[in-house]
């Protein structure tokens, strides 16, 4: 899964919130309009600098405004973009938890519990997202892969009902955006590319693959 770079103050490139692609960033300084100049050109009057940047990004030309550090506009994330192997549904609710993440970290989190909920149905499971985990681990599911269900089932839990987790700083928040990424690689997109691979061979050699694995059933 390729690293996603959010946009950063002054940064000489990062993910676009336009394009979302990676490409470098040209910075600009807004200079006031100064309405005390006239046709003739007088020189302006108490004109003060003001704080406002922006970066114009090299692929697409948009630009990004910022005010003493922070994006005025457009609205933007800091989160990685959903998986596009992710169900409709699953990534519907993963776009409204990346677009609050900022303003209520801890609504985030309970969204991505629910999306790791929703994530179990699809995968075959029913029943509580523990329940579901627990019978994926029968399944063979990779502990990493177990570990990051139960990190995000855990803080999306503790969004809800206030634990020890800390929401002030949404740095973990995003983190758990990625783990969403890493679950759907391993249990949809790898298989679904190793899937088409297989389907790609010959007929002849599957055919004898298939009668090899019957004998060994």
């Amino acid at each position: 899964m390729a690293e996603y770079y959010p946009p950063r103050y002054q940064s000489n490139q990062f993910h676009c919130s336009y394009c979302r692609v990676f490409a470098a960033q040209h910075w600009r300084h807004i200079v006031p309009y100064d309405r005390s100049r006239n046709a003739l050109g007088n020189q302006p009057i108490g004109i003060e600098n003001t704080d406002v940047e922006i970066s114009i990004c090299s692929h697409c030309s948009n630009s990004t405004f910022w005010l003493r550090e922070k994006i005025i506009y457009p609205p933007t994330r800091t989160v990685l973009p959903a998986n596009s192997d992710l169900p409709d549904d699953v990534k519907q609710i993963y776009e409204e938890a990346a677009a609050i993440t900022d303003q209520s970290p801890r609504s985030a989190c309970a969204l991505l519990r629910l999306a790791i909920e929703m994530l179990m149905g699809h995968l075959g499971e029913i029943g509580s997202i523990n329940e579901s985990i627990k019978n994926l681990v029968k399944k063979g599911l990779n502990p990493q892969v177990q570990q990051s269900l139960d990190i995000v089932r855990v803080t999306g839990n503790n969004a809800v009902h206030p634990g020890e987790i800390d929401f002030g700083d949404t740095t973990d928040v995003q983190a758990l955006f990625g783990l969403i990424n890493v679950i759907a690689d391993v249990l949809i997109t790898q298989p679904k590319q190793i899937q088409a691979l297989y389907d790609g061979l010959p007929e002849g050699p599957k055919k004898a693959i298939e009668k090899r694995d019957s004998k060994a059933q």
